[in-house]
């Protein structure tokens, strides 16, 4: 279990769910409503401009903006991404103005004449500082006692994980904030999921093969074609890095009775596995899975578990009941009231 794993496939799940076309087009300054790239039309390209900006992963120029800003309140935000998506399918009606960024004239300015005097230099002599003769004997540390073993409680949450099939609810917590996390893993499953709009999307992969999920609207999109593999990887992500059920494997973590150590938290029980590259704490209340956190290699990051279950749901290991979709209906549905 990867830091980086995490956050890649969370994040891939959140960009894969408007997996919007990113073609290189014409831009104009002089632009209408909605056309954020300037080609002439309102498309899901517009949408996704705007969706990048709102999230700061892209800079507009200040026509860009007018443009982007739908609603007009002054911002670019994830409402003007959905509104410029359903105006491109037709869900939606935007303004037909032009917007256009006022030329500002900026006077040179004019340099101060005024004639600054050098600093005159203090004159006054500091006496060097004598150091203090006195030797002061170093304290010797004092070795905490350490509680004795606290045996875990058979059947815990924790073992469910190691077991290989589980499926859990949770937050992701390291030094640039929280993530909602919702995993469930079969040997031959893995189910991931996040929110996008506020609605819950899932990448869901089965035996090597990676899907996009609605599960409101039960819906899935195949993202194993060509063209669903060319577009990822011109979003710099690869199908094939999420086609492994080999992630979230917590098989290879030591079992409690492992631990190097453990203390008392409160009502809670911390159980500390340390290494040469740190350590790792799992924290139980009896049964129940409190947090694992990875202190290793330089980094810090923590899971916070509000739910653990050893049974996975088959809406979260298979496709039946589920309707497979286009990309731009896929998308409609992300958007829609």
């Amino acid at each position: 279990m990867k830091k980086k794993g995490i956050y890649a496939v969370l994040a891939a799940a959140l960009v894969t769910a408007v997996i919007l076309l990113n073609f290189a087009v014409p831009s104009f300054a002089r632009r209408k409503l909605g056309d954020v790239d300037g080609d002439g039309f309102i498309t899901s390209a517009d949408a996704r401009i705007a969706l990048r900006a709102s999230v700061k992963l892209e800079n507009l120029s200040k026509e860009e903006e007018l443009a982007a800003n739908v609603d007009g309140d002054g911002f670019v935000t994830s409402a003007d991404a959905r509104l410029i998506l359903r105006a491109s399918v037709k869900l939606e009606t935007l303004d037909d103005v032009y917007v256009e960024a006022e030329e500002t004239t900026t006077q040179p300015a004019v340099p101060d004449e005024t004639t600054t005097q050098p600093a005159v230099p203090d004159e006054t002599t500091t006496q060097p500082i004598v150091p203090d003769e006195t030797t002061t004997e170093p304290e010797t540390p004092t070795q905490p006692d350490l509680p004795d073993f606290i045996p875990p409680e058979k059947d815990n949450e924790y073992e469910i994980l190691r077991s290989g099939t589980y499926s859990f609810t949770g937050k992701t917590v390291d030094g640039s904030g929280s993530s909602d996390l919702e995993i469930a893993k079969t040997p031959d499953s893995l189910y991931l999921g996040a929110k996008f709009n506020d609605i819950k999307i899932a990448v869901l992969t089965i035996d090597g093969k990676v899907y996009l999920v609605n599960p409101k609207e039960k819906r899935y999109l195949d993202l194993n074609t060509p063209i669903m593999k060319a577009e990822m990887k011109a979003l710099n992500m690869d199908v094939d890095d999420f086609a492994s059920t080999g992630s979230f494997d917590f098989s290879f973590f030591p079992p409690l009775e492992e631990a190097t150590r453990c203390e008392r938290v409160g009502s809670y029980v911390k159980y500390v596995f340390e290494a040469a590259s740190g350590s790792i704490n799992v924290t139980m209340y009896g049964k129940k899975l409190i947090s694992l956190e990875n202190a290793r290699d330089g980094s810090v990051y923590r899971i916070d578990f509000t739910e653990v279950t050893n049974t996975v749901p088959a809406e979260k290991r298979e496709l039946s009941g589920l309707k497979k979709t286009t990309q731009a209906i896929f998308i409609a549905t992300l958007f829609a009231n």
